[in-house]
């Protein structure tokens, strides 16, 4: 790729202490060309994770010098960005270094100076103007969230009646916008049990086809790269929670509990087959003193892992999440958020917003976060 090519001929320039010579780069003479390697920010977040954070702190000096010998960039400037996800938080000595050179070379950062003259004012300015665009991004992706859930809401509501009159096209729209088939009606009776009692089969294999649908689906993770943790997501992603979860809504709390501990008793067998370099524990009580057992606990020769299950509650994932940090000991730490449906009245949105908290509490903590959800295809 021609872009990530670039890249590497500026760290190439940058550790051989040519940085003068970035200005011959073909590149450097086009500001336009200069401008659409901004398209390729993912793939340079990729690249960069794959250096060391000296080498990183390099090449930001090295694109400050592309950037400047075009005039600078302003606010498409990708270096703010390129500090922001990918050098170092906290800021390290590297990257201190790297600012304070920049801003003594170069006017790549002078969009965003706003007066700093040194490379821990600089950091600061960045962290607050990046969190900013993070708190931007985090409201657009819950704003999308929200239209989803509001959507399916509206059409759950239709849903009982179209199973009472057997109409089997309006329960196939409904369920197509995001209907729960797995609901019960107003009257207490589950959706499922209504049509077999009508004797409308094909209502009920078109209920059981969407429950089939449900998955476990990753909703946030940690930003930064983590062999493990995406190990850990690929095989939570990977079970099949159908057979656990296909008529649970609308069940007596009894029986709720049932399917869920039996959820939890085949997902840690799951765990594992797949991760078996880490021992795996139901109900582990890291304190015998205390009450408090984690649902799913792991231990390796590097960190602790805890998965807590619940049905998506935000108040319940604040609470877990929080409680079982303060017992644990101080190691590096796996936390993983695994919600399941709820009644209509819990906020789907609401607990992905906490999930979103979890993960930055987790990455100040230097520990690793994800949350995830189980719902339907789709």
């Amino acid at each position: 790729m021609q872009a990530i090519d670039t890249f590497k001929k500026l760290l190439d320039l940058g550790q051989k202490d040519r940085l003068k010579q970035v200005r011959d780069l073909p590149e450097a003479s086009d500001i336009g060309s200069v401008a659409r390697l901004g398209h390729f920010h993912i793939e340079l977040e990729n690249w960069l994770k794959t250096l060391t954070l000296q080498d990183r702190a390099i090449f930001s000096k090295a694109l400050a010098v592309l950037e400047n010998a075009v005039g600078g960039m302003g606010s498409a400037s990708m270096l703010q960005w390129v500090y922001f996800t990918a050098v170092s938080h906290p800021i390290d000595d590297h990257s201190r270094d790297a600012l304070e050179w920049i801003l003594r070379n170069t006017l790549a950062y002078d969009y965003f100076r706003e007066g700093a003259t040194t490379g821990g004012e600089l950091a600061s300015i960045l962290d607050r103007q990046g969190w900013a665009h993070v708190d931007r991004a985090e409201k657009e992706f819950l704003e999308r969230v929200d239209r989803r859930a509001r959507k399916a809401a509206k059409a759950s509501d239709k849903l009982p009646n179209a199973v009472r009159r057997g109409d089997l096209i309006a329960v196939d729209a409904l369920l197509e916008k995001g209907a729960d088939a797995h609901m019960s009606a107003p009257d207490g009776t589950v959706l499922l049990d209504m049509a077999e009692s009508k004797g409308r089969t094909d209502i009920v294999e078109m209920l059981k086809g969407y429950m089939e649908k449900m998955h476990i689906k990753l909703q946030i993770r940690s930003t930064s790269r983590d062999d493990y943790l995406d190990k850990l997501v690929r095989a939570l992603e990977s079970f099949g929670c159908e057979t656990h979860f296909a008529n649970h809504i609308g069940r007596s709390q009894p029986d709720q509990k049932a399917m869920v501990a039996e959820f939890q008793k085949d997902l840690g067998k799951h765990l594992t087959e797949v991760i078996p370099e880490t021992q795996w524990k139901l109900e582990h009580r890291p304190q015998e003193s205390r009450q408090d057992s984690i649902d799913i606990f792991g231990k390796n020769n590097e960190a602790l892992v805890v998965i807590e299950l619940d049905k998506h509650r935000a108040d319940q994932v604040a609470k877990k999440f929080v409680s079982r940090l303060a017992i644990l000991p101080e190691c590096k730490i796996y936390y993983v958020s695994l919600c399941y449906p709820g009644t209509e009245n819990m906020s789907i949105t609401e607990c992905i917003k906490y999930f979103g908290y979890c993960e930055r509490l987790s990455a100040r903590m230097g520990n690793a976060y994800a949350g995830l959800l189980i719902e339907p295809t789709g």
